[in-house]
């Protein structure tokens, strides 16, 4: 178990070291890592992360800790959440010492605009293997539809939208 929970975090620290541009960047390496290399959570598990991370303050790092949870109960929750935000607040730490000197200098403008550009990519890259998981039907397809336009161009509250469409599915995709 000890050797499971320093894989844990390490692996979960070294994410949260290596992506930049918010929590979603992160899900992409996380799907690669627990997925499709190590094959520790199935495809609906992963998908099952995001939704709960989606209800809860936090959503990413309540996935993350429920990742470490399916994979070695509470102390691999501790031990995920705490390797997820150490390099980040490391960094934030660091970062905000020096950056108010640089933040008006064009070529860290410029590079801040490349990575966030790519978190975009990184963001596509989550979406398309969720999507092909998930969207299995026409009504799967609607349901994702509907849950996109609600929280996008109407900005619906997501809690709701999720909370209805878990009633739809409790009582359709059976």
């Amino acid at each position: 178990m000890l050797s499971t929970l320093l894989s844990l975090f390490v692996t979960t620290f070294g994410i949260g070291a290596l992506t930049f541009g918010g929590g979603y960047a992160i899900l992409p390496v996380l799907q690669y890592q627990y997925v499709s290399k190590l094959h520790l959570l199935t495809a609906q598990e992963f998908a099952t992360g995001i939704v709960i991370g989606q209800m809860t303050p936090g959503p990413l790092t309540t996935m993350v800790a429920f990742v470490g949870y399916r994979i070695a109960h509470v102390p691999g929750g501790i031990v995920a959440s705490v390797g997820i935000l150490l390099p980040a607040f490391l960094a934030a730490v660091g970062v905000a010492r020096v950056y108010h000197r640089f933040q008006d200098v064009s070529g860290v403008k410029a590079a801040l605009r490349g990575i966030s550009l790519a978190v975009v990519g990184l963001l596509v890259a989550a979406i398309i293997p969720l999507a092909r998981d998930m969207v299995t039907t026409l009504f799967t397809l609607a349901l994702a539809v509907i849950g996109f336009v609600s929280t996008g161009p109407w900005r619906k509250d997501p809690v709701w939208v999720l909370l209805a469409s878990g009633i739809v599915g409790a009582f359709l995709l059976r």
